[in-house]
């Protein structure tokens, strides 16, 4: 990635870059980027109160993986396939956060969540996508997403950000869950 790449994706995340370079040693590149604390413990068990995460996912192999991996975190998980249902779904339902793929049939993940920023600006949504476009990560961090990781993730990286993010749902508001209000409904 080029460092103006990085630093863009560093300074849309509230971060910082420094870089040092010394004549023959080749440089020196560090960035801090704020965080919420990681839990290391998994959440004892689903219940009602449990953080309730749509996963929007074309794939049924990682679709499976990943309901398997966070409902034995102690997540409530809903699964839909296409960006037309997911956005149904936020409208019938509340999530406290999405893991959203942006190549999904009939609405693009892009869409899907520029849709969601419109409803709320709070909800942690993690893009997940084959595609290593440099600029298709800062246009997805710019429009929102917390987080934007690529295809084959690794599954414990990604439950690292939904702990980090979903289980500290209860320090926001509940209106900052989805609950969007459509004009014309």
């Amino acid at each position: 990635m080029g460092l103006s790449i990085v630093r863009t994706l560093v300074e849309l995340q509230g971060g910082t870059i420094v870089a040092k370079s010394e004549p023959g040693q080749g440089a020196e590149l560090s960035f801090t980027i704020p965080l919420l604390p990681a839990l290391a413990a998994p959440l004892a068990g689903t219940s009602a109160e449990s953080p309730r995460i749509l996963i929007v996912e074309d794939d049924p192999d990682i679709r499976q993986l990943l309901q398997d991996r966070l409902r034995a975190r102690g997540y409530r998980v809903h699964l839909e396939v296409d960006g037309v249902r997911a956005l149904e779904a936020v409208r019938a339902e509340t999530f406290e956060g999405m893991i959203l793929d942006i190549g999904i049939p009939s609405m693009d993940g892009m869409d899907v969540l520029r849709q969601i920023r419109r409803w709320d600006q709070q909800i942690p949504i993690v893009m997940v996508t084959a595609s290593g476009s440099k600029e298709l990560a800062i246009r997805a961090i710019g429009m929102g997403a917390q987080a934007y990781v690529l295809k084959p993730f690794d599954i414990d990286e990604l439950e690292r950000i939904v702990d980090c993010w979903f289980r500290s749902s209860e320090q926001r508001s509940p209106e900052s869950s989805v609950r969007p209000v459509v004009p014309g409904e």
